[in-house]
């Protein structure tokens, strides 16, 4: 299992172990787990996978606020509003975007659910890097647009063209043709 670290977060108050309570299965999972405390949003446990997403080891992430690692388009307010309503059973999925500490930005989307470990209520995250995903799409709706564009002017063109004739063997300009 991976290593659980207590924190002082208020006034001296320790949070108590939680580790040998967290399934060992959620550091093989290929996807972010984080438990969160469900009344502050901070968070209490994050698996080696959410090292990678994050780019900020489990010690640096434990404890911390979501705003800490948020891009400038989310706040902690909205975070704890999500948070609160999955703890009240909820469940919530959101794309949100994110900040490494080499301060690359990057999507992730989120799962959020309420979850119980030893009679403690949580909240657990299940995240998702979803960059190149979003890339992806970006590059499509580019490719959409300048493929229509370019699909219009040849109409046009070909439109053009059709003004030109006349079917009766006539030109636009009443001549016969020959």
């Amino acid at each position: 299992m991976s290593q659980f670290l207590i924190h002082n977060f208020n006034a001296g108050q320790n949070l108590r172990q939680i580790m040998d309570a967290v399934p060992s299965q959620f550091d093989s999972l290929e996807i972010g787990v984080l438990l969160h405390d469900p009344e502050t949003g901070r968070i209490l446990y994050a698996n080696e996978y959410a090292e990678e997403i994050y780019g900020y080891s489990q010690e640096k992430l434990i404890g911390k606020d979501v705003e800490e690692f948020s891009s400038e388009l989310f706040s902690q307010t909205e975070a704890i509003q999500r948070i609160q309503a999955a703890a009240d059973g909820h469940s919530q999925q959101f794309e949100w975007r994110n900040k490494r500490s080499t301060g690359e930005l990057y999507w992730v989307e989120v799962r959020l659910s309420d979850i119980t470990i030893e009679d403690e209520p949580y909240v657990i995250a299940l995240v998702r890097d979803i960059t190149e995903y979003k890339m992806t799409v970006r590059h499509l709706r580019v490719l959409t647009r300048i493929t229509r564009h370019n699909l219009r002017n040849k109409l046009n063109v070909i439109s053009g063209f059709l003004a030109e004739i006349d079917f009766d063997g006539r030109s636009t300009d009443g001549k016969l043709r020959e």
